[in-house]
């Protein structure tokens, strides 16, 4: 996949296909806003009347989606996730995980997916990525 730039004299979308060009584009344009699922964007720009002349896309960078699962053989076993994970993938992730291991390694873990559960409706979870959404306390 190559990256690609579209847009107009006002306003231009990047869509970069690696962390190095994500981070070559922020560091030529550091005003630019970071996209994800966009679902963030929609409520700033439409309610908020938000302007943004620069758009990076981060969806098809394959570092944007990483996990990684907990060793609990570890002193302190961790679940790692990326910042674009979409929040239907995060739960789908966190179900697996509560099915899979003892109640009582999960008690945190089911917190987490239940309160997903209860966040906006699965249309905007499926786009939704952790960061746009939950960082930024939308």
């Amino acid at each position: 996949m190559k990256p690609l730039k579209f847009g107009s004299a006002t306003r231009n979308w990047y869509r970069p296909t690696t962390l190095e060009q994500l981070i070559d584009l922020k560091r030529a344009m550091p005003e630019a806003k970071v996209v994800g699922g966009s679902s963030e964007l929609a409520i700033e720009v439409s309610i908020k009347g938000a302007l943004y002349p620069a758009c990076i896309f981060v969806g098809d960078i394959p570092e944007a989606f990483d996990f990684t699962l907990p060793n609990f053989d570890d002193e302190e076993p961790a679940f790692t996730f990326s910042a674009n994970l979409t929040l239907s993938e995060l739960e789908a992730i966190l179900k697996k995980l509560v099915d899979k291991l003892p109640r009582e390694q999960t008690g945190p873990l089911r917190a987490i997916k239940e309160q997903l559960h209860l966040f906006a409706g699965r249309s905007v979870r499926n786009a939704a990525s952790v960061a746009g959404n939950i960082a930024t306390a939308s």
